[in-house]
């Protein structure tokens, strides 16, 4: 939620941090910030599962989507080619409920007959 918050209020930065065409040097340590947010979302996975505030799932894959839905739904609200800035807050809620909701669902498991 800060993240997506943070984002929508610094967009050329976000954009610039995100999705800008940039050398490899910089591709390669977009990389590296996307594998150590990764880790900590990791981490709120697994203490979530603990707790049983979130079914059990393989945390590292939830984790690794997670950054990919955070990243992807900032995006196009980010983009200069958006018609109007984005509402901060309302994008930041509806990022953090979908991830929730992501993490939060029955596994796939159960929805097979």
């Amino acid at each position: 939620r800060v993240f997506a918050l943070r984002a929508a209020r610094a967009r050329r930065l976000a954009w610039a941090m995100i999705a800008e065409p940039a050398e490899p040097e910089v591709d390669a340590a977009r990389l590296k910030y996307r594998r150590a947010f990764a880790n900590v979302l990791q981490g709120l996975i697994e203490d979530g599962i603990a707790r049983a505030e979130f079914p059990p799932q393989n945390a590292r894959i939830a984790a690794a989507g997670l950054i990919g839905a955070l990243t992807e739904g900032l995006i196009g609200p980010l983009a200069q080619e958006a018609e109007t800035p984005p509402d901060a807050l309302s994008l930041a809620r509806e990022i953090t409920a979908f991830c929730l909701q992501a993490v939060s669902a029955r596994p796939y498991e159960e929805f097979r007959p």
